[in-house]
């Protein structure tokens, strides 16, 4: 199971890597597994998770096609032991731009269970007048739930969310009524 008691034990780090070095010659495999909001797809180069989708109202095929056009080919394993190659993953990697990274990286400062709109997110990152910008940059979120873009709505409602309106719903729903300290998964 990948919720944790105690997420402060998780010893998993997170690096921002500008997209260019991202090295070509390692093969991407794509692995899913349940989770409380439909399949959990990850990404992983080697033994890094580089990407993780959540799989409710888009299929794996959607999934397949964003991530070929993101990283390039990869190919798919399932099997029993996915939900445990992502516990044991060390390092996950956001590939992308500075200014992605700068907007992911203040993304990671948004409280459990808050939300705010695309506005306040440009500003908390310094950029008050990059609204779009910032909004892109959110939506190429590499990393579901890791960075969480699901607490970022549009100031006349939810917005949009890659991986589905009822999904993002699902997971602010359910920070809502969890505490972060007691069903957090870990590290997201």
């Amino acid at each position: 199971m990948m919720f944790s008691k105690n997420p402060e034990q998780c010893t998993t780090e997170l690096r921002f890597i500008p997209r260019e070095e991202r090295p070509q010659s390692v093969p991407l495999l794509g692995k899913c597994f349940p989770s409380p909001f439909g399949s959990l797809c990850g990404l992983f180069e080697e033994e890094r998770l580089i990407a993780l989708a959540l799989v409710g109202e888009v299929d794996h095929n959607a999934v397949t096609q964003v991530w070929t056009r993101s990283f390039g080919a990869f190919s798919w394993k399932i099997s029993a032991e996915t939900q445990e190659d992502l516990r044991r993953t060390s390092v996950w990697i956001a590939y992308g731009t500075l200014f992605q990274q700068h907007v992911w990286k203040t993304l990671r400062t948004v409280p459990f269970g808050q939300q705010l709109s695309y506005s306040q997110l440009a500003c908390k990152a310094g950029c008050p007048k990059a609204v779009r910008a910032v909004a892109s940059a959110v939506a190429s979120n590499p990393l579901a739930l890791i960075l969480p873009c699901h607490r970022v709505v549009a100031q006349s409602g939810l917005g949009g969310y890659r991986w589905g309106l009822c999904t993002k719903e699902r997971l602010l729903a359910w920070e809502r009524t969890h505490d972060a300290k007691d069903s957090y998964p870990c590290c997201w």
